[in-house]
């Protein structure tokens, strides 16, 4: 069995000084960079947009080049603007107004996060001796069983590499699940919300047609119920519920290992108990040369059992110490998950953006600060935009253009920098606006006419039923003796003509049915008509038959 006790792995790094400080120094080195990954990725932008033959200024000269130095409207070529593009994110994430500061805190209050924090400076060592605590566990345990035929570094390298694995692995289990239950917690509070609001308030559906919302329109929903609050700044499944998928593989591995770890030691112990009773019993039944001072037979045999009752409460009180050792190290084991279980419930966000608006009111006390530092970035990456232009420029002004106004681009390069391109950029932004806002408007007059001229009409269709029908008279001469009356059409039986809406219905009624029902009703055949034509517009619009109309 190998030795793998600290001053064993101490005596190993002394004897790899050379291996032991690179592996040292690539995780310091891990450790930085992931602290401070968004400025090591702008740095390595930069370092590549700069890089000779391949790198995004080179590209964008051959495009250039390729593009015989064609301009747009605005005399700015396509690859300065896809260079500037490359910047312009970064820029406009730190181009923000002092209320950014009220709506990075607001969007925690809402999400029910303020007050947490990202893991603190003291959890990643924490977690990381936590580790090396489980892997020097494990190679106590799947060292013996690892391939014996290698050599004797071989198989201490393999151990360890082995063991770290499966404590990684136990790790990033336990993290992912504590995010998952402070996930679930956000979606009970939810629910429970949505519970206790009386049912003529609540949504009919929790969850139903919630836009995610940024940190940017974090006030846009002040006045939304509290629960649609939080599910607008997480993310749920198409029901809202919880998740425990991450948990139970949580739990299933770490019942899994701390049994296997128990299992493997015992039965270690086992063969080791074995191999000390064969050795047990062949020493005693080995012969032993004859002497005078031997005992007696009977005597003998009473020390005989003397010395197998010793050996067997030895053997078994060693047997049990160490299964409550190894009951003891799968404790510890599971012990050490569930702090990291811990750790991960503490700190950490479930917002979409949650982390960024604790970093913004964590790094300043007040928006003034903020907007200071803001102010400082843009001027920094205004520079860099500016410098890579510059290259670009200047590697695309000895080529010979095709076109006069490629030319010309080049004679009027000092004046295309970073600066004119946010200029640019507000100028197209605001004519899209106005674009914008040009056709909502047009749609919403071309609305308005429809409705008028479907109100229009349906008023002079009423109006024309509403008015009282007067019969016509014959005109009377002054000096010529009074004529007799004519006699009067059947329509001025009835002063006012009656209501298509509360009429008789007359949908299904042909020219001919109409015909012989003239004297039934005492109406004009064109007066049934209209009645029947304006019966079937009303009925598409759901005000006919009414109340007053007989079926």
């Amino acid at each position: 069995m190998q030795d793998f006790s600290p001053s064993a792995m101490l005596a190993l790094m002394l004897a790899n000084r050379a291996a032991a400080a690179s592996l040292i120094t690539l995780f310091v080195a891990i450790v930085i960079v992931a602290l401070n990954w968004d400025k090591v990725c702008y740095f390595v932008r930069r370092a590549w947009h700069a890089t000779p033959l391949v790198g995004t200024v080179a590209r964008l000269a051959r495009q250039v080049r390729r593009d015989h130095g064609q301009v747009d409207a605005n005399g700015w070529r396509s690859g300065e603007i896809s260079l500037c593009e490359e910047y312009y994110t970064r820029y406009e994430s730190v181009d923000k107004d002092p209320s950014y500061f009220a709506k990075c805190e607001d969007y925690l209050s809402k999400v029910c996060e303020k007050g947490r924090r990202t893991n603190p400076v003291w959890v990643v060592p924490l977690m990381g001796a936590l580790l090396v605590l489980e892997a020097v566990g494990f190679a106590y345990v799947i060292g013996p069983f690892v391939n014996r035929e290698i050599s004797a570094n071989n198989l201490q390298y393999l151990t360890w590499s082995v063991s770290a694995f499966l404590a990684l692995i136990s790790g990033f289990f336990a993290h992912i699940a504590g995010h998952q239950f402070h996930h679930n917690s956000l979606i009970k509070k939810a629910r429970h919300w949505w519970r206790g609001t009386p049912n003529n308030e609540r949504d009919s559906q929790i969850g139903k047609d919630i836009a995610q919302i940024s940190i940017d329109a974090s006030r846009s929903d002040d006045n939304a119920t509290g629960y649609n609050k939080i599910l607008a700044r997480i993310k749920t499944n198409e029901t809202v519920t919880t998740r425990h998928n991450w948990i139970a593989i949580f739990a299933g591995t770490i019942v899994i290992v701390a049994i296997a770890a128990f299992w493997v030691r015992t039965e270690q112990l086992n063969a080791l108990e074995t191999e000390l009773v064969a050795g047990y019993q062949i020493n005693e039944s080995a012969p032993a040369a004859s002497s005078p001072f031997d005992l007696p037979a009977a005597s003998a045999q009473v020390e005989k059992q003397s010395q197998d009752k010793s050996f067997g409460d030895k053997l078994g009180a060693e047997h049990t110490a160490s299964l409550v050792t190894f009951a003891v190290l799968s404790v510890v084991y599971v012990a050490i998950q569930f702090i990291a279980l811990w750790l991960s419930m503490v700190y950490g966000f479930a917002g979409l953006a949650s982390k960024d608006a604790y970093e913004m009111t964590s790094k300043f006390k007040t928006a003034a600060e903020m907007v200071r530092w803001m102010e400082r970035q843009r001027l920094a990456i205004r520079g860099h935009a500016d410098h890579k232009l510059r290259m670009l420029q200047h590697k695309v002004s000895g080529y010979d253009m095709a076109s006069n106004s490629g030319e010309q681009s080049s004679s009027t390069a000092h004046t295309r920098d970073f600066d004119a391109f946010l200029k640019m950029r507000v100028a197209q932004a605001d004519a899209k606006r106005q674009a914008d806002k040009h056709d909502e408007d047009q749609k919403a007059l071309e609305a308005h006419r429809a409705a008028l001229e479907f109100q229009r009409k349906k008023a002079s269709i009423e109006a024309e039923y509403q008015a009282p029908a007067v019969a016509a008279q014959p005109r009377v001469e002054t000096p010529a003796p009074a004529a007799a009356p004519s006699v009067a059409a059947p329509v001025a039986q009835n002063l006012a003509g009656p209501k298509p809406g509360e009429f008789d219905d007359l949908r299904e009624l042909s020219d001919e049915d109409l015909d012989l029902v003239t004297d039934e009703y005492g109406l004009t055949l064109e007066q049934l008509k209209r009645i029947r034509n304006t019966q079937v517009v009303l009925a598409k619009t759901g005000k006919f038959p009414g109340k007053g109309a007989i079926a």
